[in-house]
């Protein structure tokens, strides 16, 4: 078979300072910073241009583009755990642009959706992904998908357990793909080949030849949450899959690496 190519994206926040961010909604770059909250704001808005010009051009480089999975997580939401002071905007009508303009980015013929976290996507009154997916004229949103290419069947959701040691998302991974092979015992569910799982904001793989499972980079930098409190990597970038046929497949990690995310060595 003709290999189809299938496009990964997950967890890009819009609405955060440090998501994916379309430039209709940089931050404007202060050109003498008086105090450490305009420096911060000079970070965020350096980040914001460059995370963009890397997205853009790894996209580009991936056409044609079969397939697009969104695994979710594409509105940062109300930010009440942070007191709002994260967002470039709290209107969620405004977050769903952003997500709108960055997803319409990817030229995909087929457009497939998963739910993010209710923390950030669906408190209120409606489930805001709604929104992004009917924007891009997706083809499918729902909380679990699964999608056959080529003969290769694809479980998509988002949400997963995390480890905060490095050697225990594994056990994680292995447990996703273990509920799955009972429900296929049960004939309820699809026998996956590939499980993909967002979530984390961490790139990770396991499984043997004949399953896979996958967290996906996100597409969000850093937040109060993830340097203040949470352990564990994070990833910022992009999957692809070229699928020939039924558990046939290659993959490969795109991951953005630029200087303004390495930590600064302070010298006293």
């Amino acid at each position: 078979m003709k290999p189809l190519r299938v496009l990964c994206f997950s967890d890009p926040h819009g609405g955060h300072q440090a998501g994916l961010t379309p430039p209709d909604y940089w931050y404007p770059i202060i050109s003498k910073p008086r105090n450490s909250l305009q420096r911060r704001r000079n970070k965020f808005a350096e980040l914001q241009r460059q995370v963009w010009k890397w997205y853009i051009k790894t996209i580009e480089e991936l056409q044609p583009i079969y397939a697009l999975f969104d695994l979710g997580d594409n509105v940062d939401g109300r930010g009440e755990k942070s007191g709002c002071t994260e967002l470039i905007t709290t209107d969620q009508h405004l977050q769903c642009d952003i997500a709108v303009r960055a997803i319409e980015k990817i030229k995909a013929k087929r457009k497939y959706f998963v739910y993010g976290t209710p923390y950030h996507v669906s408190e209120g009154y409606q489930d805001w992904e709604d929104l992004v997916a009917d924007g891009v004229n997706a083809d499918k949103i729902g909380s679990r998908e699964f999608i056959e290419v080529n003969g290769t069947i694809f479980d998509l959701k988002h949400h997963i357990g995390r480890s905060s040691s490095p050697y225990g998302q594994g056990t994680l991974n292995a447990k996703e793909k273990m509920w799955n092979y009972i429900w296929n015992h049960l004939d309820l569910q699809p026998f996956a080949h590939v499980t993909l799982r967002g979530h984390i904001h961490s790139y990770w793989v396991d499984g043997p030849h004949e399953w896979k499972v996958m967290t996906l980079n996100a597409l969000e930098w850093s937040s109060k949450f993830g340097t203040r409190i949470a352990q564990g990597r994070v990833s910022v970038g992009l999957t692809h899959f070229d699928v020939y046929g039924p558990n046939d497949y290659d993959y490969k990690d795109h991951q953005c690496l630029l200087g303004i995310m390495k930590a600064k060595l302070i010298k006293a």
